[in-house]
């Protein structure tokens, strides 16, 4: 039989369980701003109704409800748009890094301009034409020797700032490295906590917020797969070894390499294997740093070989008005060794004619020439040519990383969007359930009055008769 008290327990329950709806709805609201938040509600569910079913159970009008309690406070998460999300920041973060990095090269190289290297070159053949056509005329020999000095300095300073910039990158995969190892202990610390609170009966909703943020951080940098472990922890993979499991986070090393002490290698710390590295911003560095910076560097060398090779074999069959043979016009092998041979620092060495006659420019004239030589591609490209080939390549290549950069920019932001639509908070909605858990509150509260009163009737009043 059910107790005088029974109405009474109905009403506290219903205000509980309508209490702890209205904190959930404040934490929501509290947190509408709060990046990796999830709206999380308060599932209400009926209480054992009584009495219960038995063999020695009396007859009755039937079974009377028993009222509510919150049965769990749910977070409200689309676990396979996570996924999605993590493996196409992967991807965004490997084209965006080259985006962004080929850009930087376009800087350097600084094409079109009035100071790239094509404007120089240009504006050293214009000074051996006009040589060719004054070659006793000092101002002239003057305009050549330091317009050659100009494209030397326009070959070592493009080539500089492509090592330096390589050199940044190389820095810039050791702190990925550093930061994929600060993420990982925060993961492995956040299983732990998850793991006891889980093991306790309750839900870290909050902490398994924090712990897919900090998922979502790591996909951008290094290719991950996440696995789903026991009370509630993960393991996260990166090319197939473990970076973290349930507690325990396994750290990486950038070390350099021993064929190359200047490039960072990145190891597992604990059996110094390489690190399978797919995707993400450090891929994107390691490809750049490995691949096309060394690729354009090999191309501007090999121009400037190829121009020191052939301005000086020309130079060399000149005489200049000393009546001696002209020696090497320019000195280096490379982009980075290219220099203005110092012997002519006495202008009268330039060896601007083939006969000796003090007014012959035809050597300066031969060697303006080399301008339209096919001296690249086997005898397909001049000098202007070979290194416009270069340039279009670059925008090639920088275009395409912009495109890919742009598509996985629009795909992730679409993923997110369908993420927000399920996870984000919305005033509105929460300003409606506060309104109706506040109704169901003061309704809850009323039915406890109403049962006060009763019972106040049945232990003051009754009985009073005859007295």
């Amino acid at each position: 039989m059910r107790s005088t008290f029974f109405g009474l327990e109905i009403g506290r329950r219903a205000i509980m369980a309508q209490r702890t709806a209205l904190d959930v709805t404040s934490h929501n609201i509290a947190n509408a701003n709060t990046p990796g938040f999830s709206r999380q509600q308060a599932v209400l569910s009926t209480t054992t109704p009584y009495p219960v079913p038995a063999i020695q159970r009396g007859v009755g009008a039937g079974q009377l409800g028993t009222g509510v309690t919150v049965a769990e406070i749910k977070r409200i998460r689309d676990a396979f748009t996570d996924q999605q999300i993590r493996q196409e920041a992967q991807e965004l973060g490997r084209w965006a890094t080259r985006r962004d990095l080929l850009s930087q090269v376009e800087l350097i190289f600084n094409e079109p301009s009035d100071w790239g290297i094509r404007e120089a070159m240009d504006l050293f053949w214009q000074s051996l034409q006009g040589l060719s056509q004054h070659p006793e005329d000092m101002s002239y020999r003057a305009v050549v020797r330091q317009r050659a000095m100009v494209l030397a300095d326009a070959f070592q300073d493009a080539r500089r700032q492509l090592l330096v910039l390589r050199a940044d990158v190389n820095l810039g995969a050791g702190v990925k490295v550093e930061e994929i190892n600060a993420i990982a202990q925060q993961i492995a610390s956040l299983n732990s906590q998850i793991g006891k609170i889980i093991a306790v009966g309750d839900v870290p909703n909050d902490l398994f917020d924090k712990r897919d943020l900090l998922l979502e951080q790591l996909a951008e940098i290094v290719n991950i797969s996440v696995s789903e472990r026991h009370q509630g922890m993960i393991s996260v993979n990166v090319g197939g070894a473990l970076l973290v499991e349930g507690t325990t986070a396994f750290a990486m090393v950038a070390r350099p390499k021993v064929d190359n002490p200047e490039l960072l290698e990145i190891l597992w710390e604990r059996n110094q294997q390489p690190v399978l590295i797919e995707s993400g911003i450090l891929r994107g560095m390691l490809d750049f740093r490995d691949g096309d910076i060394p690729a354009y560097v090999a191309e501007l060398d090999h121009l400037a070989s190829v121009l020191i090779e052939a301005i000086n074999e020309v130079h060399q069959q000149g005489i200049d008005l000393s009546g001696d043979t002209g020696q090497p016009f320019f000195l280096g092998t490379d982009a980075g060794t290219i220099a203005v041979n110092p012997w002519l620092e006495d202008l009268n060495r330039i060896a601007a004619s083939r006969t000796g006659e003090k007014g012959d420019g035809s050597n300066a004239r031969a060697m303006a020439e080399l301008k339209h030589e096919l001296l690249f591609n086997d005898g397909t490209a001049n000098p202007s040519e070979f290194f416009g080939a270069l340039i279009a390549a670059l925008g090639v290549d920088t275009q395409q990383s912009q495109v890919r950069a742009r598509n996985q920019e629009i795909l992730v932001a679409h993923l997110k969007d369908r993420q927000e639509m399920v996870a984000g908070v919305s005033l509105d909605e929460e300003m409606t359930n506060l309104i109706r858990f506040q109704h169901a509150y003061n309704a809850a509260a009323r039915v406890i009055t109403a049962m006060d009163e009763a019972v106040d009737t049945i232990i003051n009043r009754m009985g009073l008769v005859g007295r």
